[in-house]
């Protein structure tokens, strides 16, 4: 008699934020790559309606659970845990961890949980009011502490989920984003249908992420309205969100408003990254700047303020791009003029970004959530 064939291990996503987003494409890359490695993969969402899920390979499962938050997502995923019995549920937002957390317990199966952090939980915790703050610190702790792996996806963020949560020996692991997907020049080489794009002979300077206070465009602002009164160039930021009127009236105010370029949402960013002149990263805060990553992938020269946590680790200390300090439009205006003056060959950028390509970063989630030798 012929043994049936061992069943594969499997994975199974759980997180993920309803449109589209830079989460969205990570965990979008890393599904496609875990599932090139003969690992089956699950992709659990409340709703399958995400702009990212069309970035998801067909060997990738998507499950509709139906719920979000409260009891009836619990119940169903608990459902699923039991029915299913993946080998290890990676959730990536708070919410997502504590959810999980109760469906294990409730499911009753031998489940292993992995929750990933993309942030600073510090960050999260001083926007609380005091007593709140105190009460979720206690049940961040309980929860993170009954994880078998919590992944940070830069060493930044692992010290501050070690200043939260206290020791975590064994169990937190510092694992590259899996940021560049595997198409990305293919990706890159798109046409972009926009007419700053021809005019090589003016500098395109490119920044993107959602228009929010943390990622700090005004700064990027300040810095670019300095960098006019010596050269001509123009400013693209590629996102969307609530600061879209205030930095528009900024601009005009700073006399820039001419040469800035709000496009918001933009399904395939690789392809404006490949072809400026220059990518700025201006945030107060991060957690692992994908797209500092992507546009380094592309061969594009990137400028970054040095703010916790992420592009002092993926610039290597300086070495693939300037660092500034934050808020300092002098110094990041300084910057940008002398990266545009002396840029670092492109072929140089992409083979430093080598880690952070999809197919290298599963790999290493799969040896350290223990799918793979």
């Amino acid at each position: 008699m012929i043994d049936p064939a061992p069943r594969r291990p499997r994975l199974a996503l759980y997180g993920f934020h309803r449109g589209a987003n830079g989460i969205g494409r990570v965990m979008c890359n890393l599904a496609n790559a875990v599932a090139a490695q003969d690992v089956a993969v699950d992709v659990l969402v409340s709703q399958a309606d995400s702009a990212d899920l069309r970035l998801l390979d067909p060997a990738v499962r998507v499950i509709e659970l139906g719920a979000r938050r409260g009891r009836t997502a619990v119940a169903r995923l608990a459902d699923y845990l039991a029915r299913e019995r993946p080998a290890t549920l990676l959730s990536n937002r708070e919410w997502a961890n504590r959810l999980a957390l109760r469906a294990r317990r409730r499911a009753g199966v031998p489940v292993r949980l992995a929750f990933r952090v993309g942030s600073p939980m510090s960050a999260s915790l001083a926007r609380r009011p005091w007593p709140n703050r105190l009460w979720h610190h206690r049940r961040l702790r309980r929860a993170y502490r009954a994880a078998e792996h919590v992944i940070a996806i830069s060493a930044g963020v692992a010290d501050d989920v070690r200043a939260v949560i206290g020791p975590m020996t064994g169990r937190l692991a510092v694992l590259p984003n899996p940021s560049v997907p595997s198409d990305i020049d293919r990706q890159a080489t798109q046409a972009v249908a926009h007419p700053w794009v021809a005019h090589a002979d003016r500098p395109l300077l490119l920044a993107a992420g959602r228009l929010v206070a943390a990622k700090d465009f005004a700064l990027l602002l300040r810095a670019f309205a300095r960098l006019r009164r010596e050269r001509t160039a123009r400013l693209v930021i590629i996102g969307e969100g609530p600061l879209r009127p205030a930095l528009l009236a900024l601009a005009a105010e700073l006399g820039v408003a001419d040469d800035l370029d709000l496009p918001g949402f933009v399904a395939n960013p690789a392809a404006w990254m490949a072809k400026a002149s220059l990518f700025v990263v201006s945030s107060a805060y991060e957690g692992g700047p994908n797209v500092l990553i992507e546009a380094l992938a592309c061969g594009t020269p990137a400028v970054s303020t040095d703010c916790p946590h992420g592009p002092r680790e993926i610039l290597d200390n300086g070495r693939w791009g300037a660092l500034v300090p934050p808020g300092d439009a002098v110094a990041l205006a300084a910057a940008m003029a002398t990266t545009l003056d002396a840029p670092l060959p492109a072929a140089t950028l992409r083979e430093a970004m080598a880690p952070y390509r999809a197919d290298v970063a599963a790999r290493a989630y799969l040896r350290a959530l223990g799918l793979a030798p």
